[in-house]
């Protein structure tokens, strides 16, 4: 009988658990909140297929780190995913992309995000293996440009080692900003 009641008495505290989540207006409101998620500080919708397909789709879930903030008054929620993999320099360059597209005028969802690093694109998976783990102290952001008619960003990161610069641009693209 003891037995009997302790299940009864479990099923019960259950059964009002699962309700209280449910008809609770708050949890309503909270979901209405608009969602922002950011991978390695750049927003998910800006982060290239090269980087989701080489390495983020093959990357253990326990090798994330995540945290999630929420500003009641903006009514949004932000869930910032972090790889342990990625260096403070990638962190760095997505976080300089994330502060200059408030200033492009451009369609969201139609801004496509590519890397140069020392004149070369990250276009392959050990590109992109090699440019997430870039340390800010030898990294230099050199350019940054914007295409209205592709709706393409690119920046420019220039590799330096020990006060030598490793620029093999020279002036492939020098003063051209927003054409």
């Amino acid at each position: 009988m003891k037995k009997a009641g302790v299940l009864f008495f479990i099923c019960l505290i259950a059964y009002y658990q699962l309700q209280a989540q449910t008809e609770n207006p708050a949890i309503e409101q909270f979901n209405s909140f608009q969602q922002m998620i950011y991978i390695d500080n750049l927003a998910q919708e800006l982060m290239p297929d090269i980087f989701l397909n080489s390495y983020y789709y093959k990357t253990n879930k326990a090798d994330f780190v995540v945290s999630q903030t929420i500003d009641t008054l903006l009514r949004r929620r932000e869930i910032h995913i972090y790889s342990k993999k990625a260096n403070n320099g990638f962190l760095f360059v997505n976080d300089f992309i994330m502060n200059s597209i408030t200033t492009i005028d451009y369609e969201e969802g139609n801004l496509l995000l590519r890397y140069v690093y020392s004149n070369k694109e990250v276009s392959s998976e050990k590109d992109v293996r090699r440019f997430i783990r870039l340390r800010k102290k030898h990294i230099r952001i050199s350019d940054i440009t914007f295409d209205r008619n592709l709706g393409l960003l690119t920046i420019y990161i220039i590799g330096e080692r020990k006060n030598k610069v490793v620029d093999l641009k020279k002036g492939f693209h020098n003063n051209l900003r927003d054409y």
